[in-house]
């Protein structure tokens, strides 16, 4: 979501250049880790996806461990999941430039489809979308204005009025 965001407002060289920075920064945690024990470094980092787990979490997955749909597999939470995130990914292109702050809460929002969507998948997701509408609402400038001073006054009444309109019409 941040690609598509750089990609939206800077074009694709920026882009390119971020995911070279990106790809940096993961080779320089991971590759003590590749380098001792390869074997292991991709274990370790498919085991989510390739060992067996039960299903788990606050999500989709919940309608099937309490019951009320039959359970699915695996795969077919993974396929659902797919979908949403590739239609997330095209949703946030399309208003990327009118709200950009949307990818927050979209690059969340497959992980409610996954076979485990654990609760601390979205404890930060509300954290995140207030930081982002207090740093929108700074960036906006501000005129400092201050309310002139109200006098109430009693309305006039049908006779009033009758008697300035007959007065200015005579005039």
């Amino acid at each position: 979501f941040y690609l598509v965001l750089v990609l939206r407002r800077e074009g694709w060289r920026p882009a390119l250049e971020r995911l070279g920075v990106m790809g940096a920064i993961f080779a320089l945690i991971n590759l003590p880790f590749i380098w001792a024990s390869p074997q292991a470094w991709v274990s370790g980092v498919l085991a989510p996806v390739l060992d067996p787990m039960f299903p788990l979490g606050v999500g989709m997955v919940t309608l099937s461990t309490s019951g009320l749909l039959p359970p699915g597999s695996p795969f077919i939470y993974g396929v659902v999941e797919g979908v949403v995130l590739i239609s997330a990914l095209v949703w946030y292109y399309r208003s990327c430039p009118r709200v950009p702050h949307l990818g927050l809460l979209l690059a969340v929002v497959p992980l409610f489809f996954a076979w485990r969507s654990l609760p601390s998948y979205f404890y930060l997701v509300p954290l995140l979308v207030f930081g982002a509408i207090v740093v929108e609402e700074h960036k906006q400038p501000r005129s400092v204005t201050y309310p002139s001073r109200v006098v109430s006054q009693p309305a006039p009444s049908a006779v009033a009025v009758r008697r300035k309109v007959r007065d200015s019409s005579s005039d």
